[in-house]
């Protein structure tokens, strides 16, 4: 059950449990720690941000005290406290965290383990966040290498730093240089994973955005609308996935407002959608909700 996709009743499940592991074994023990990052996570997955990141603040220094427990136990909650921080725009303390978590991973497992080669593809992530892309694709460039030698071209590691060095290169004015990037990565992770893994969804994602930037808003309306369609059945509604499948749907509409009438109501009825969305995520005044109401009022009447 605490696996499942049912968010509510795992963290009903999970509350006697953690209780009970905080009494009889301790704050610092191990099994406590692991319950409580997992607490965060079940907070995040049901959108309840603000809730998740103020808990997984609060529990961080019992992780910090703990010496006796597993590396991947430190890292877990310092990938989900990085998380959490970048969901809320805290990128430069998202960032710090993150350098922390490349460290205990190297530490714990070695330069070259797949742990520690995601902490560093997380890393590289907040930098396209934070509108770093030149510095992202630095980080980027050795990562697949290092990736590809360490864990084979088809590993989900490789295949997303593939499509997020794409994206560096896009984000940096290269769009010739990066449309390969992007398309050998859904190649690959359709192949690997199939078209319901979160991999391929989420590369979908990316491969419509860059179709839309290449004045392909058609190919991506399509695109993005079998990602949703898939996603409705795996994602509850506030799950930022979810969430960025629609803003990009919403991108592809308002590219082809200028069409027709009928383009035009339906970008604004879809941004509104995202914005409603985003309010009951982040907030009327984040910076992502301020961002979509101006495009919405950018839609042509």
């Amino acid at each position: 059950m605490l696996d499942s996709g049912d968010t509510p009743a795992a963290l009903q499940l999970l509350e006697p449990t953690l209780t009970d592991a905080q009494a009889q074994l301790g704050p610092l023990d191990e099994l406590t720690l692991q319950l409580q990052t997992l607490k965060s996570r079940q907070l995040f997955n049901a959108g309840e941000l603000t809730a998740a990141l103020a808990y997984a603040i609060k529990t961080q220094p019992q992780f910090e005290k703990a010496t006796n427990v597993a590396p991947g136990v430190l890292l877990a909650q310092l990938n989900i406290l990085s998380l959490l921080r970048s969901n809320q725009d805290q990128f430069v303390e998202a960032e710090t965290v993150m350098r922390r978590a490349i460290a205990v991973a190297s530490s714990g497992y070695g330069a070259l383990n797949s742990k520690t080669l995601r902490a560093r593809h997380s890393l590289a992530v907040l930098m396209l966040q934070s509108k770093q892309p030149q510095a992202a694709a630095a980080q980027l460039r050795p990562l697949l290498h290092d990736c590809e030698r360490a864990l084979g071209e088809n590993h989900l590691v490789c295949i997303s730093t593939l499509s997020n060095l794409g994206m560096a290169l896009r984000f940096a004015g290269d769009r010739a240089a990066s449309a390969p990037y992007y398309q050998q990565a859904y190649a690959r992770a359709l192949a690997q994973f199939g078209p319901a893994h979160p991999l391929t969804l989420d590369l979908a994602n990316n491969l419509a955005i860059f179709e839309i930037a290449s004045g392909q808003a058609n190919a991506a309306l399509t695109r993005i609308d079998d990602v949703i369609a898939i996603s409705s059945a795996l994602h509850s509604r506030l799950h930022p996935s979810m969430v960025e499948a629609l803003r990009t749907r919403a991108r592809a509409l308002s590219a082809l407002s200028a069409l027709s009438a009928l383009h035009r109501s339906a970008a604004r009825a879809a941004w509104r959608e995202v914005i409603a969305r985003d309010i009951e995520l982040y907030g009327p005044t984040n910076r992502q909700t301020l961002e979509e109401q101006r495009k919405l009022a950018e839609v042509p009447k």
